[in-house]
């Protein structure tokens, strides 16, 4: 019985993890343009363009944990800079994406997960 409980109570965080299934990984989109926001928090990292149309999108990463171990800083990217950013885009068609990767303005590229490690 205490090895049932154990049990629960170490996957309970696992349960309140965000999913991916939102996004569909079948297919990649190329967004390119200007940082509005920078959101540097958990659970995820968010880049906030405007792409070159003008349309606002949200660019979903790992935590800023993950990202500083995949070399990221806080600084790595800042409103006002312009970027490519590849990912998969939302299944529900809204503009919203899960990184692959940034490639900055000066062609430094960053993985946005550990499985996208360049």
């Amino acid at each position: 019985m205490l090895g049932v409980c154990a049990g629960a109570v170490t996957a309970a965080p696992l349960l309140a993890h965000h999913s991916v299934l939102g996004f569909d990984g079948s297919r990649s989109v190329a967004l390119t343009g200007t940082i509005h926001a920078v959101i540097w928090e958990n659970p995820h990292a968010r880049v906030v363009i405007d792409d070159e149309s003008g349309a606002r999108w949200t660019v979903e990463s790992e935590s800023p944990r993950v990202l500083v171990r995949l070399g990221w800083t806080p600084q790595s990217l800042a409103a006002g800079d312009r970027i490519t950013t590849v990912g998969a885009p939302s299944r529900t068609g809204t503009r919203l994406m899960r990184c692959d990767f940034v490639r900055a303005a000066s062609g430094s590229q960053l993985p946005c997960y550990p499985a996208k490690s360049l």
